[in-house]
């Protein structure tokens, strides 16, 4: 790594450079424009109304083990630019290897968040492309003001990789990232995507590296199902199946935790128009409204963060500005502090699992529908991991 990267004079410099901010500012504001202009897509292999169908076919199921970390040196290798963070968690974010094998591309910032998150600015004002790696709430909750102030304002090209969102970790409130959306929805020129398999985790850095400004993702780590056979897309609203009945939209891991209901639906006659989101900011307004206007009963979201704030309040809003007369209703987190257990314990006592999905159905609908959810046989699962592999269980 260059010497200069390593000291802050050259950052001092650039702020205090009147001239060189003003320009800066005009660009910023230029590229800002040119994202909020990107149209928003859906996924019917990509049709003429940007809608691209990938629906998901019953039968086994590959378990991936950290896809994130398999590939992510060869892609590090591929960006000179790219310069990956950690913050004391390096081995929990599955940044070792780069630690190990690229320690010219590699910092590592200690434990102090809000530092990084300033230094990471620097490094973007000097042509880096820093990959912040921590758990989700030591990206958004803790650094809020420097992420702000430092990356979100003059619009630097600094991507956040947050693992453990919402209740994937068994931490307790102090590692649950169950807030992180509906922060860093607020922030202007921030974008967020979310991975919900193995696929998207393996092209969530593309997508990232693609987009000009600061990015935040809700990552997945660890063993990882694949549901889809396509890379994740910005923009694009996966379509998994067709119906009138009511709207699914789901993301994350509640995608696919919601499959495990297809049979219950099917055998009650219920028709489902299921999303998948992986682009959160800027929201597909336009595809959830047309969705929404051609189903009989409503809406239902399925999120792994509170239910305030996220992509259900997301869809709310977009149903109201729309003038769309639809129930709405929200399965995520309800407006508490969760306490520490397994990621299906929490689900299922929080109601967003497959059988409170259900449930959300029946009362949307009027029709009762039994619960057959859909087991795990046929899965394909690679070797669970032993003790010395799993990161720490935070």
């Amino acid at each position: 790594m260059d010497s200069e990267v390593k000291t802050d004079a050259s950052i001092s410099n650039a702020n205090s450079n009147t001239k060189h901010r003003l320009e800066e500012n005009s660009e910023n504001e230029e590229r800002a424009a040119k994202r909020q202009a990107l149209p928003i897509q859906a996924t019917s292999n990509l049709t003429n109304n940007g809608i691209e169908t990938s629906p998901f076919k019953a039968g086994n199921v590959e378990l991936v083990t950290r896809p994130h970390r398999s590939h992510l040196v060869d892609w590090i290798k591929l960006h000179p630019k790219a310069i990956v963070l950690t913050a004391d968690l390096t081995s929990s974010c599955e940044a070792d290897v780069v630690r190990d094998n690229l320690p010219d591309q590699y910092l590592s910032m200690g434990m102090a968040e809000q530092n990084m998150m300033s230094f990471a600015g620097g490094l973007a004002r000097e042509g880096f492309h820093p990959y912040i790696h921590t758990f989700g709430v030591f990206v958004t909750r803790r650094p809020f003001d420097q992420v702000a102030m430092s990356i979100a304002v003059p619009n630097l090209p600094v991507r956040l990789l947050g693992f453990l969102p919402g209740l994937t970790t068994p931490g307790g409130v102090t590692h649950q990232a169950i807030d992180d959306v509906a922060l860093f929805r607020a922030v202007p020129n921030m974008t967020i995507l979310e991975v919900g398999d193995a696929s998207e985790v393996e092209s969530v850095m593309d997508v990232a590296e693609s987009i000009d400004g600061p990015v935040y993702v809700r990552m997945w780590r660890g063993q990882v199902p694949r549901l889809f056979s396509t890379p994740m897309k910005f923009g694009v609203v996966r379509v998994l199946s067709e119906g009138t009945d009511f709207v699914l939209i789901t993301s994350g891991i509640c995608t696919e935790e919601s499959l495990k209901a297809r049979r219950s639906f099917k055998a009650a006659g219920v028709a489902v128009k299921h999303l998948h989101l992986s682009t959160i900011v800027p929201f597909p307004s336009n595809v959830i409204v047309k969705a929404a206007e051609k189903c009989k009963y409503g809406v239902i979201v399925m999120e792994n963060h509170s239910i305030i704030g996220g992509v259900g309040s997301a869809t709310s809003e977009a149903l109201a500005e729309a003038g769309i007369g639809r129930k709405l209703i929200r399965l995520g987190v309800p407006g508490v502090y969760a306490h520490g257990a397994s990621c299906d314990y929490l689900v299922a006592e929080y109601g967003f699992d497959s059988t409170a999905l259900i449930r959300a159905a029946e009362s949307l609908t009027g029709k009762q529908i039994a619960v057959a959810v859909e087991t795990e046989e046929g899965s394909t699962n690679q070797p669970a991991l032993s003790a010395e592999e799993r990161p720490e269980d935070l």
